[in-house]
């Protein structure tokens, strides 16, 4: 696993060795950042599931003034901030180590609003159509804000939500990467 483009392109990340976390595939980030394209640059990153945090550090490399990383597992985000150290952006980062919708309740009650809003839930759980609501649900994307969420090919995912709208859908392999839209 590497940070593919920006400042930090070609920095190796950590990552587990063992099975509990399902770090975005390379070719899946490259895809991911090619759609979003100049929508990252100067904007705050909420990267949520965010595992060994390769789509939030991919972010910051292309430009992101700062990342919010969620997870909750406590191994999982040893590695994150060990990524963090390494690629040099702690400085510019938060790891909230609890799950997603503690993190959304809190993120609300802060006021934070989010530019860009990554999700990467595992796959055996299918919580993607759950992410999507919460995040309807809970006010931290910015108006005309992205969500990019990440899932298996073989789940099923709606297609918008009052606030949410589904802009592009891209499949590659197992793998699904739907990009909503907020609208404000």
């Amino acid at each position: 696993m590497r940070v593919i483009s920006g400042s930090k392109k070609g920095l190796r990340l950590a990552s587990l060795r063992n099975r509990t976390v399902r770090p975005t595939a390379d070719s899946t980030k490259e895809l991911i950042f090619n759609v979003l394209g100049q929508a990252v640059a100067g904007n705050v990153v909420l990267d949520i599931y965010a595992g060994t945090g390769g789509l939030g550090i991919e972010a910051l490399s292309r430009g992101a003034a700062k990342a919010v990383f969620v997870e909750s597992a406590r191994p999982v985000q040893k590695v994150i901030k060990e990524n963090l150290v390494r690629v040099g952006f702690l400085e510019v980062s938060e790891i909230m180590p609890v799950r997603a919708e503690r993190a959304l309740a809190l993120l609300t009650q802060r006021n934070m609003k989010f530019d860009l809003v990554l999700a990467d839930p595992p796959y055996h759980l299918n919580l993607a159509s759950e992410t999507v609501e919460l995040l309807d649900r809970y006010d931290v994307l910015a108006d005309d804000g992205w969500l990019v969420i990440e899932q298996s090919a073989r789940s099923e995912l709606i297609d918008s939500t009052p606030r949410l709208r589904l802009e592009i859908r891209k499949k590659r392999g197992d793998t699904c990467i739907s990009f909503f839209k907020h609208e404000g």
